[in-house]
């Protein structure tokens, strides 16, 4: 998408449900061409005030997996980069694998890829039902907290200089 101009005149047709609000409608669950327009114009803004940084740090997907020795797969990651940064997405372990250091060598791993491509920082979002202590024990601090739905969960925004 990256460079792809957006038109405002460009017309998406779904067959969603659609609420009107005055001149406009609001459709949810757009369609895949829908949101290749919202991606090309939200592409075509990035571009125009950090094209630069994107062109010396693009996006990388990161996808690593985690087998065990008879080829199953127990654990993985998913991440991408953007503007210098690591964004994790998920990060999970089978539990009989667990607290065996399988998680923070995916992690290091995914971090050193990284910073290959000019990362300088990585960020994460954990819930609190989720183990917030083990990022934390790989060096990522909580900056932020939020409460979520339901209580009393909440959602923990954490950050690591490389």
């Amino acid at each position: 998408m990256l460079g792809k101009k957006f038109s405002p005149d460009q017309k998406v047709r779904s067959k969603k449900k659609e609420t009107r609000k005055g001149r406009f409608s609001i459709i949810e669950d757009a369609s895949d061409s829908a949101m290749k327009i919202l991606y090309a114009g939200l592409n075509e803004y990035v571009n125009e005030k950090v094209g630069d940084l994107r062109k010396k740090n693009p996006e990388v997907r990161i996808k690593l997996v985690l087998k065990n020795t008879e080829g199953q797969v127990v654990g993985g990651l998913r991440a991408y980069t953007t503007l210098g940064a690591l964004h994790i997405e998920q990060l999970w372990i089978h539990e009989q694998y667990r607290r065996q250091g399988y998680g923070k060598e995916l992690l290091i791993n995914a971090e050193q890829i990284a910073q290959r491509h000019g990362c300088i920082s990585g960020l994460a979002v954990v819930l609190s039902f989720q183990t917030s202590e083990f990022i934390q024990n790989c060096g990522y601090e909580i900056f932020g907290v939020s409460k979520c739905s339901p209580p009393p969960v909440k959602e923990y925004y954490l950050k690591k200089r490389f």
